[in-house]
């Protein structure tokens, strides 16, 4: 190989290196501009459509079981179908189901599985079969 070409390849690796957390950071404010379609979930409560979601905390943590609300006014069905998947991390597929409690009350109790990462975000939809939002889980370690 010769020496000019060995010679780009190093710039091209120190010139990536320099900028590597410019160009994660670019990369990241796009991710988060994705997230802000979701309703972020927390004990103040998210509305959506007439549909208002809450957590029993801000922060879910892994492998802590988390109490889920939702009040989802007109809707007769039995339950409801929460579907989540990691946002920064494919973590595969988190199935809940939460149920009626009455007056257009639903609720469960979501429990997390453990990631690498120190910050994770749970992204998915809450469906009652004919209407569903989009809905999202801040956890930390």
């Amino acid at each position: 190989m010769p020496t000019l070409l060995k010679l780009i390849f190093i710039a091209i690796a120190l010139i990536t290196g320099y900028f590597a957390q410019d160009i994660s950071s670019w990369f990241s404010n796009d991710k988060q501009s994705q997230l802000a379609q979701y309703c972020q979930l927390s004990t103040r409560g998210c509305e959506q459509e007439s549909i208002t979601v809450k957590l029993d905390r801000d922060v879910a943590q892994p492998l802590m079981p988390v109490q889920i609300s939702a009040t989802w006014p007109n809707s007769q069905s039995p339950s409801l179908r929460l579907t989540l998947n990691g946002h920064e991390m494919d973590m595969g597929t988190a199935l809940f189901e939460l149920q009626a409690t009455g007056n257009g009350l639903y609720q469960a109790e979501v429990l997390l599985p453990a990631c690498t990462m120190e910050n994770m975000t749970w992204v998915g939809q809450l469906s009652d079969g004919q209407q569903s939002i989009a809905l999202a889980i801040r956890m930390a370690r």
